[in-house]
């Protein structure tokens, strides 16, 4: 049996939206500005889950330099307002 290789194969990226593909680009770009944060996530994963208002992600980041401010910008966005008042919520 042969390992699979897939260093060839391009990245799926949804796309969620003219407002919220501008808000995860904005917060990429403060997560890439912030080193302890940046090193420890990819910049567009972390910011889909501060708009998500992921807990465990939030969590993670409070102990984080730099973390805390990433944590307060997601607040404020108004894309982080509508993803968690429209998110799924099991029953």
């Amino acid at each position: 049996m042969s390992a699979t290789t897939y260093s060839s194969a391009k990245a799926f990226v949804i796309n969620y939206g003219g407002e919220t593909e501008a808000e995860i680009a904005r917060l990429a770009a403060a997560i890439g500005e912030t080193p302890a944060v940046a090193s420890q996530f990819p910049a567009r994963w972390l910011a889909i889950k501060l708009l998500e208002a992921d807990e465990d992600i939030q969590t993670r980041l409070r102990v984080l330099q730099g973390g805390a401010a990433l944590l307060n910008e997601a607040k404020a966005s108004p894309a982080c307002k509508k993803s968690s008042a429209t998110m799924w919520t099991p029953s």
